[in-house]
């Protein structure tokens, strides 16, 4: 239940339905969906997540702002430019999940027959792997918002805080929203670098993880990003959703023996309820 509640709140950063737009008064607004949702693995032979039901509140207040696991806070403003203290949650240890490790170092040990392993002989492969867990991270940090009519630029700088990884994250997005009274469509362009200490923690293979028979570790990483969001509203408190996202693997990661897709899925689609 634990991981399908992780998997519910991260797939909530596709989820929105407007750009994100701070009060001036107290306001607090909730809501859930209920329909299918499934959460890609990158792992070799890693197997599927679906969930069907995602939860998502909101708290602004003046200049503070919270989004579910993210905090927020308005410091300066001019014309179409904001300058916000920020933090997020990471959710890069989702991708890596209890026994799939395991598996899909097994599977990409077996696959790789010239693999040096540095093993004693005659060692059964289960033995060699003592897969470590990703623990996830926090992050804070400060994003630069510019915002028009239909189109949203934001850019944003955040490092861990929770002295999980110590690396950093700078990430970019570019969305552009086309609404009418009763239908919406966006669409959002992103890229985020995550440094060597960063990327290294989540998508290596270090001897930990095979008790020194093996190590893969890809550095400093680009990962670009596109993601669709649609809604048809039906009242006031209901609406059709159909939103999805995807991330590719950078090419550094192609030495990498489990990880095998070239990119990560994110979709959910059905009923939200908005009261």
């Amino acid at each position: 239940m634990k991981t399908l509640l992780h998997f519910a709140i991260s797939l909530t950063m596709v989820i929105s339905l407007g750009f994100c737009v701070k009060a001036d008064e107290e306001q607090l607004s909730a809501s859930i969906a209920i329909g299918y949702g499934s959460y890609s693995s990158i792992m070799a032979h890693g197997s599927e997540q679906n969930f069907y039901l995602l939860p998502r509140w909101s708290y602004y207040h003046n200049n503070f702002y919270i989004e579910n696991l993210d905090l927020g806070y308005n410091f300066a403003e001019l014309n179409d430019w904001s300058f916000d203290l920020t933090s997020k949650q990471s959710f890069d240890s989702l991708l890596f999940r209890g026994d799939s490790v395991s598996d899909a170092l097994l599977r990409g040990i077996m696959a790789n027959p010239d693999l040096p392993l540095n093993a004693p002989f005659n060692t059964p492969l289960q033995d060699l792997l003592t897969p470590q867990t990703r623990r996830s991270s926090y992050l804070a940090g400060a994003s630069v918002f510019w915002h028009s009519e239909h189109f949203q630029f934001k850019s944003a700088m955040h490092t861990d805080i929770t002295s999980v990884h110590n690396g950093y994250e700078f990430s970019n997005e570019l969305r552009g929203l086309f609404q009418t009274e009763q239908f919406s469509i966006a669409t959002t362009a992103g890229i985020r670098y995550l440094d060597k200490k960063y990327s290294d923690y989540y998508f290596s293979v270090t001897h930990a993880d095979t008790t020194g028979s093996y190590q893969f570790l890809p550095g400093a990483s680009w990962l670009p990003s596109f993601k669709l969001e649609t809604s048809w509203k039906l009242n006031e408190e209901l609406r059709i959703l159909l939103h999805a996202r995807r991330e590719w693997m950078p090419s550094n990661f192609d030495g990498s023996i489990h990880i095998v897709k070239q990119h990560h899925d994110i979709m959910f689609m059905g009923l939200i309820w908005m009261p």
